[in-house]
């Protein structure tokens, strides 16, 4: 995985920086961020790997304690990159986890009301917003879905502005895009005026990858730009997954992903 190669002007990490919320582990991803920290800025947000699970006490009455510790003081904050494309973009991290759900997260109406305060306040021209809870849902990759009412929160999203949400939690990677006129997943080529994609991001460093990605590391890298005879963007997401044998990345699939002006 090669940041030389890349060039990465952010760095987005969506939750599960341990197993079981454990000091040793926290201080290993500890170390980790600070490795990233000379590459690019870092966009995180907690996953339920990250709340205690069977330390119940500590679930129950401070469930961040070592997250804010280790990781970050926020759990919610903004950051705004410039660009030579577009005026700016503009990345809220939500955290989606819900302590009193063992798996499952949430995005509170608070949550939202802080969307709105900051993206009213700087205005970016494209707007990405990072939870570790996928919104949509897809029979294809889960049981069910991961957050609370998806549905209406996808409505809300939308009409706040968010092209892109970008999650993890399911270990596998994904790139799902939603119609918000049907609420139904829609092709990748489709050109609905609040279309939302959302970007799943497999596991990075641990062998717990599932299905395709069965006991891989994988992560994908972004790029996104408009081109000269059309005003819509285009989201391209590459995933790199590493091979069983030598434990080398190497690029596993890709996606186009059209967002309309």
């Amino acid at each position: 995985m090669s940041h030389q190669r890349h060039k990465p002007d952010v760095i987005v990490i969506s939750g599960d920086f341990t197993q079981r919320a454990k000091i040793d582990q926290y201080r290993k991803a500890k170390i980790f961020l600070e490795s990233l920290a000379s590459i690019a800025p870092t966009v995180v947000t907690p996953g339920n790997h990250d709340i205690p699970l069977y330390r119940i006490f500590e679930r129950i009455f401070f469930p961040y304690y070592l997250y804010r510790r280790w990781i970050r003081s926020e759990r919610d904050y903004y950051l705004e990159l410039p660009s030579k494309q577009w005026e700016s973009i503009g990345i809220v991290s939500l955290d989606s986890t819900a302590p009193y759900r063992r798996i499952d997260g949430h995005i509170t109406k608070q949550q939202l009301l802080f969307c709105q305060r900051v993206l009213s306040e700087s205005n970016p021209q494209i707007k990405v917003l990072v939870t570790h809870h996928p919104l949509i849902f897809s029979k294809d990759i889960a049981r069910k879905p991961a957050i609370f009412c998806h549905q209406r929160r996808l409505q809300q999203l939308s009409q706040l502005g968010f092209k892109i949400i970008l999650s993890g939690h399911l270990h596998q990677s994904c790139v799902t895009n939603w119609n918000p006129l049907t609420g139904e997943i829609c092709a990748p080529e489709s050109r609905e005026q609040s279309k939302i994609v959302n970007v799943l991001s497999g596991t990075a460093s641990s062998s717990r990858g599932r299905f395709r990605e069965y006991e891989r590391c994988s992560f994908n890298v972004l790029e996104l730009h408009t081109p000269t005879e059309s005003n819509d963007s285009i989201l391209q997401v590459d995933n790199y997954s590493s091979e069983l044998s030598t434990g080398n990345f190497q690029l596993a699939q890709s996606y186009r992903c059209i967002l309309p002006a």
